[in-house]
């Protein structure tokens, strides 16, 4: 099974493709982008909305990717900036609805 990873940071969208085969992981890309989609949320509690477009347009980069890479099944989760923004939801509904990419926030250790 070939499955992706999409991890939203604070400065970081990563994405990771592998194929999951006999318990083994065979990496197929590994792709880090900076974004900062949490530049000055410390002091605003929002995302701007250039970051919101910027972070939308690199995931439809890495969904298009997968789709391309015969991706079966692609997770996408958000960390502290997702955490953080008062208008988180508005990010996520974005993606959601443009993408039908769910990313679940998770919670930090």
């Amino acid at each position: 099974m070939r499955i992706a990873t999409i991890d939203i940071g604070t400065n970081s969208i990563l994405l990771l493709i592998a194929d999951v085969q006999n318990e083994k992981i065979i990496v197929i890309e590994d792709i880090a982008q900076i974004v900062r989609i949490g530049k000055d949320i410390s002091k605003t509690k929002y995302i701007s909305k250039d970051k919101i477009k910027e972070g939308l347009n690199l995931l439809k980069d890495y969904v298009s990717l997968c789709k391309n890479r015969n991706v079966d099944l692609i997770k996408a989760v958000g960390t502290a900036a997702l955490r953080e923004a008062k208008n988180a939801k508005e990010f996520l509904d974005i993606v959601k609805e443009e993408l039908n990419l769910n990313i679940k926030i998770i919670s930090h250790f």
